[in-house]
């Protein structure tokens, strides 16, 4: 039938129209998902790097601490002492109290 004939080159004739509009289709489902993907890469950068600033933070927090901390165990004297004369004298009081007692 002639018909098929017709059709058969119609058909042929939008092919390319056709081929161009699937590949229209499938380069903007392409370029979508690459976007999505973009995006989320994005997404996982930036949590990444608030976590990572998030852990600089701690890990200054303790440095700091671990510091005073050991600044504090260190630090040897904790209260000044008095001067040796005043020291003396507070020994000689103390063993004369002590001979006083002793001699009662």
């Amino acid at each position: 039938a002639w018909w098929r004939g017709w059709l058969r080159r119609r058909r042929m004739r939008k092919l390319p129209l056709l081929v161009l509009q699937i590949q229209r289709c499938w380069r903007g489902t392409l370029g979508r998902r690459r976007a999505a993907e973009q995006l989320a890469a994005g997404l996982r950068l930036r949590r990444a790097v608030r976590r990572l600033v998030r852990i600089h933070r701690q890990n200054l927090e303790h440095r700091r601490w671990r510091q005073k901390v050991l600044a504090f165990y260190h630090g040897g004297q904790r209260f000044p002492l008095p001067p040796e004369e005043q020291l003396l004298k507070e020994y000689m009081a103390l063993e004369n109290e002590h001979d006083r007692r002793e001699a009662e």
